[in-house]
């Protein structure tokens, strides 16, 4: 009976040790995300994809106009740098230091000529 009583004993307290193990570690591993504002997913070119006066900027590769619509539809905690070319593949200098989320949207041309334009917006927090 002695027996049984300390091999009932054993499993319990090694079954408390991984419990408590478990909760220790759930609360101690990183979750991820640093702040409130890193992750967000702001979808500005796909907001910005009907608009007529988007696209006419995007077609025209107007910098200073897509740079003032980006500003205007973007928090001000949040830094951003574009893109707008016909090559699917072109470079942008990004900040090696952050989170760097990026959107694109292709716009094919107007209504009468092919113009293949790819616009990709990179956004991060300041």
């Amino acid at each position: 009976m002695h027996r049984a009583t300390q091999g009932i004993l054993r499993t319990a307290e090694v079954l408390l040790a991984i419990a408590i193990t478990l909760v220790v570690v759930s609360f101690a591993a990183p979750t991820g995300r640093t702040s409130g504002h890193q992750g967000e997913d702001f979808r500005i070119l796909k907001n910005l994809e009907p608009d007529g006066e988007f696209r006419r900027c995007a077609l025209e590769r107007n910098s200073s106009c897509l740079n003032s619509t980006f500003a205007a539809q973007l928090p001000t905690y949040i830094e951003f740098a574009f893109n707008v070319s016909s090559q699917p593949s072109e470079k942008v200098s990004l900040p090696s230091r952050k989170n760097v989320f990026a959107d694109s949207v292709f716009i094919a041309g107007n209504g009468t000529h092919y113009i293949p334009t790819f616009v990709r917006l990179y956004y991060w927090a300041k």
